[in-house]
């Protein structure tokens, strides 16, 4: 199994995580065929992964996150596409995560999915 298949970044508010998010995902790109970033923040709806997704498109970094109407709710609207990213042998993953209790929730769901996979996690 392929070592640091996923990384998640978690932090508070304004810590820059979204920021390094984008990067990394661009970063990895560059290396591998498939990348998919992940939008977990459901904290602050305000600074979100998803709005870079123009550029994840441009670049062929797949972009997990809610869609249609969900895409700009201000609730803590997780898209269930992570299952099938997690699952997929071929993806390196980047995950953008809120720091706090509810940040952890929403990672705490996904431990089973993940749990067996290279894993690494970057508190910002």
């Amino acid at each position: 199994m392929e070592k640091n298949k996923i990384t998640i970044l978690s932090g508070h508010f304004g810590s820059g995580k979204t920021e390094i998010a984008i990067n990394m995902a661009l970063s990895e790109r560059e290396n591998y065929n498939k990348v998919a970033i992940c939008d977990l923040d459901v904290i602050n709806p305000y600074f979100r992964t998803r709005d870079a997704g123009g550029v994840f498109k441009q670049k062929g970094i797949e972009l997990i996150a809610p869609k249609g109407k969900l895409s700009s709710a201000d609730l803590p609207v997780v898209s269930g596409e992570i299952y099938r990213v997690i699952h997929d042998p071929s993806y390196r993953i980047i995950v953008d995560a809120g720091g706090d209790k509810d940040g952890a929730t929403a990672l705490g769901q996904y431990y089973n999915e993940w749990k067996d996979f290279g894993l690494k996690c970057c508190l910002c």
